[in-house]
């Protein structure tokens, strides 16, 4: 059975909805959006995968899945219509500076190691590899947290207190419209409800004390795209990546199953949106864009016109990743 990629970019605000479409079956064409690699299914799962370069730091590439045309893109892309579940994984760290070499000391004797072995003292660049570390962590302790919890499928307020301190230690200005809000996203949390579990396949924890797996399993997954096609900015230091969204400018979404596909206008203004229904599970969810709290490389969080927690999405794509080359 072949099942398909669907793109992925990342994406911001949205404020008003130009079209909403809920035809199971329509497809939209778009320009440079992102892609995962391939997607494969074992026993009624579509398994995301994605292709790495043979650097040990994935951040070294020269090649990004998600920065290929649209003509490569759009042979890959069916529907994922015949799954049941779709199995992802969490995102790998992205090193903010591409070419550091990632260094780490030995707690017992102190001596610092890189991947050609002993060095003499850490990294030059070790303090930006720890704050990308510890951003990294701070996200995977929240998406751990939230597959753990048992609150009936609702959210309790220990994992609305959890969201809370990740939205206050790693904001950004104008979520609505920044460039991280571009992407495919994997649903852990639609509408306050719980959608996604840790694949009882998976053997492999995220480490030694964790009970949580590495994959992930999803009903279906989002993604969130520039309608006019992709827009990259000027290269810079670290690589190129998606330009931010400017305001008022149309953002398509769409649902791996089919039931959403709109237009909306991204907005510094961060209001919810709503855009339709999805059924996960035999039962209806809201979909909203907007009311963004946190956005980073790895996650999206949105909370609702009340001010409730109402999604918490994982990337499963690798546009945030970038190019560190020129094209």
């Amino acid at each position: 059975m072949r099942t398909l990629t669907i793109p992925m970019t990342p994406i911001v605000t949205i404020l008003c909805v130009l079209s909403i479409s809920t035809i199971p079956n329509l497809v939209l064409s778009f320009t440079t959006a992102p892609s995962i690699s391939n997607t494969r299914t074992q026993r009624g799962r579509a398994v995301v995968g994605r292709q790495y370069c043979t650097s040990p730091h994935p951040s070294y590439c020269s090649y990004s899945t998600s920065l290929r045309s649209t003509e490569q893109r759009l042979e890959e892309e069916e529907t994922i219509t015949s799954t049941t579940s779709i199995a992802v994984e969490r995102p790998i760290i992205h090193w903010t500076v591409p070419i550091q070499k990632i260094g780490w000391q030995d707690e017992d004797t102190g001596i610092w190691y890189d991947e050609d072995g002993p060095r003499k003292g850490p990294p030059q660049n070790y303090w930006r590899q720890n704050l990308d570390q510890r951003a990294y962590q701070l996200d995977m302790d929240l998406v751990t947290q939230a597959l753990r919890d048992d609150s009936d499928g609702g959210i309790d307020t220990k994992l609305d207190g959890a969201s809370k301190e990740v939205e206050g230690k790693n904001s950004v200005r104008r979520p609505s419209r920044h460039r991280n809000l571009l992407g495919k996203w994997a649903p852990i949390y639609l509408a306050g409800s719980k959608v996604a579990i840790s694949s009882p396949n998976d053997s492999k924890p995220v480490d030694d004390n964790d009970s949580v797996g590495s994959t992930i399993e999803v009903p279906l997954t989002i993604d969130i795209f520039r309608t006019a096609g992709r827009k990259l900015a000027p290269k810079n230091h670290y690589g190129v990546f998606d330009a931010s969204l400017a305001e008022g400018e149309e953002v398509t979404m769409k649902t791996s199953d089919g039931a959403i596909d709109t237009t909306v206008c991204a907005s510094e203004a961060n209001d919810p949106v709503a855009l339709g229904k999805v059924t996960v599970a035999g039962s209806d969810c809201a979909l909203q864009l907007g009311g963004v709290t946190y956005v980073s490389d790895y996650l999206l969080v949105q909370r609702n016109e009340e001010g409730r927690l109402s999604d918490i999405w994982l990337r499963c794509d690798d546009a945030y990743l970038g190019k560190n080359v020129e094209e």
